[in-house]
């Protein structure tokens, strides 16, 4: 639903003004592929030992912005932000997380330093990181940049 503050800050909104969009018996295939985005996600933190890096910033966007970057590889993946595309389209998307295509582990390369760029962009987000990742102004920030991408 291109909204990560929620999904890290107010998951209880799942089961209440979400809950009729998230379970109308859609489409399937979009939670499917953010799933595996997820995992993606938690993936290439793991490989690449971020929940234990030195700097603070990236240690921290490691253990509490990986809704953030699943939303960015997303859209770096993808090349689009529009999720309503036919079955067919998304099938193929699926098919291609599923295959391991090394397209989607450069898209969460690409998704952790376009979030860490965002947030040392801004005094701010730096501040409080914590509260930064729970925040609609991070969220509006990330999606006013992958607009210009």
């Amino acid at each position: 639903m291109r909204n990560p503050a929620d999904a890290r800050g107010r998951k209880y909104k799942i089961w209440s003004e979400h809950y009729a969009r998230i379970f109308s018996g859609g489409v399937s295939e979009l939670y499917l592929i953010a799933f595996l985005l997820g995992r993606a996600v938690a993936t290439y933190i793991r490989a690449n030992r971020l929940k234990a890096d030195p700097d603070d910033v990236r240690r921290v966007i490691a253990k509490r912005g990986t809704f953030h970057i699943a939303r960015i590889a997303a859209n770096l993946w993808r090349g689009v932000d529009d999720w309503t595309v036919k079955t067919e389209v998304l099938l193929r998307q699926l098919a291609e997380l599923t295959s391991g295509a090394t397209m989607i582990q450069q898209a969460v390369a690409g998704a952790f330093g376009h979030l860490e760029q965002t947030i040392r962009s801004s005094p701010d987000f730096l501040a409080d990181l914590d509260r930064a990742l729970k925040s609609y102004q991070l969220d509006a920030e990330i999606e006013r940049r992958l607009a210009v991408l």
